[in-house]
């Protein structure tokens, strides 16, 4: 007993249903490729006029940080302290 295959008009159409799912997700890839390379004009946004910016004071804050600091020994007489 030997069974054979049916014809089937959706395993024919789907050679030609992958290759249009395939450009189709080429353009769209190009498309949104391109639309994030496009070199937009930066805006000029006037800082001065909207912003108050008033610098009185100037010192370092080290956050999440740690300093060490050691005396530099004095090396005359041959012997590390």
């Amino acid at each position: 007993m030997s069974e054979t295959l049916m014809y089937s008009p959706y395993l024919a159409a789907l050679p030609f249903a992958i290759i249009i799912a395939v450009v189709i997700a080429a353009v769209a890839a190009f498309l949104v490729a391109r639309s994030y390379s496009m070199k937009h004009k930066p805006v000029d946004y006037p800082l001065n006029e909207f912003t108050k910016l008033d610098l009185r004071e100037r010192t370092d804050v080290f956050v999440g940080s740690h300093v060490t600091s050691r005396q530099i020994s004095d090396d005359r007489d041959g012997r590390r302290h």
